[in-house]
Parts: C-alpha cells; sequence; structure tokens
C-alpha cells in the first residue's frame, strides 16, 4: 500500500469535486467546472439533476435552453432589446432535394403501455418538397396528419401548398362552423360537389358559369 499526501499537488481537496490542471505539476478540485477548452465530447449521457437547470448557447451566453419542471423544455433568447425573438430551426443538410422530399417534421408521440398504434406518432407535420430546389425554387408544402389507426406520419388529413392553397385531402371530409352542438357544415361530395346542412346567404350575385347548370329551389 502506498499513501499519497495529496495535498502537495491539490488544492481545496473535496468529496465530488473535480480536478483541474493549474499547472504542470499542480491541481485544483474544482466545487464548480469551468471547460475552457473548444470541443467536449461525452460517450455517454449528459445529466442535469436539478429543476430549471439550463444550458447556456453562445459567446455572450444569450440562448438559453431551461429545464421546465415537470413540463418540458424552454428555449429562450435572453436579449432584451427590441426584435431579439427566439428562432428555433430545424434544417435538413441534404444537398440535393428533389420533388416529393421530407424536408423536416414535427412528430407528436405517446409512450402509450398498450404498444403498436397507442405508443406511435399521434400527429405530425410535415414540411415536403413540392419541386427540386434550385437556387430561384424552394416551392413546399406543409402535411398536416393525424392519427386513428396506425401512424400519423401516413395519414395526411390537410396539405397547404405553397401557392397558399388549402386541401382537405380526404372524399367526405367537411370544414365545420360554431360550437360542438349543432355545427354547420360544408361537405366534399366525391366526384360531384358540396353540400351543406345549414343555409347560404349570398349578399351579390350568383353565377352559374356553365350550359348545363340548375338553379333549383326547393
Amino acid at each position: 500500500t502506498i499513501a499519497v499526501d495529496v495535498s502537495d499537488f491539490m488544492t481545496n481537496g473535496a468529496n465530488n469535486r473535480v480536478l483541474t490542471a493549474t499547472g504542470t505539476d499542480a491541481m485544483n478540485a474544482e466545487a464548480n467546472m469551468t471547460f475552457d477548452g473548444t470541443d467536449l465530447t461525452l460517450g455517454n449521457d449528459l445529466n442535469l439533476h436539478s429543476d430549471s437547470s439550463k444550458i447556456e448557447f453562445g459567446a455572450n451566453g444569450e440562448v438559453y435552453l431551461t429545464h421546465n419542471h415537470n413540463a418540458g423544455l424552454i428555449v429562450s433568447n435572453e436579449n432584451t432589446g427590441d426584435d431579439n425573438f427566439t428562432t428555433l430551426t430545424l434544417k435538413s443538410q441534404q444537398s440535393a432535394v428533389i420533388a416529393d422530399e421530407v424536408i423536416s417534421r414535427l412528430s407528436f408521440d405517446a409512450d402509450d403501455s398498450d404498444g403498436t398504434d397507442a405508443s406511435g406518432p399521434a400527429a405530425a407535420i410535415t414540411a415536403v418538397a413540392e419541386a427540386t430546389f434550385t437556387s430561384g425554387d424552394n416551392s413546399t408544402r406543409l402535411e398536416f396528419g393525424l392519427g386513428e389507426s396506425g401512424s400519423a406520419i401516413s395519414r395526411t388529413l390537410f396539405t397547404m401548398d405553397h401557392d397558399g392553397h388549402f386541401h382537405l385531402d380526404k372524399d367526405g371530409a367537411s370544414i365545420k362552423f360554431g360550437d360542438a352542438g349543432t355545427p354547420i357544415a360544408l361537405t366534399h361530395i366525391d366526384n360531384t360537389g358540396l353540400s351543406t346542412n345549414g343555409d347560404f346567404t349570398i349578399g351579390d350575385d350568383l353565377l352559374l358559369d356553365s350550359d348545363s347548370a340548375v338553379n333549383a329551389l326547393c
């Protein structure tokens, strides 16, 4: 057994402290660790075991990722001047984006103990390229998926395209107005048209722009 008096080369020795070199033959036991190097690589988990713990980013530490107790995480821009908003960017590093290729996606998943559908994506918002991207074209649509039986990612129910058009991507889909009790619905009829369970009020001309158009008053 060799006994070493670490006080010969270490200062502030105490239990559960981190040692840092303060010279070629001296060390300090740090209560709080400051890393002054470049990259820090961890081979496994990083655990922040305190409520409201945070990670600061930037030379001035102006962007925070903060734990919100029993709720989740908060991304904040700590600059207090005007027009200092927070931006969260989901970026694809694909060098070539072609039509119908997914750019990024937000997936809302549960972890229900029943598994299968109950633990899969229950809702999703997906950005999809509408054309091959070039220096002058980044046409994109947003697809909104909602779960029923199976992954919401493969069940797109409505889409907003790059021209601002809103598509209901399901035969028989309805747009409903009013509260949940007695809503007025405008409903799609496959390959036919639209129907409503309420009245239409027209404040100007009604144009039937077809030779075979019918105006039936019942």
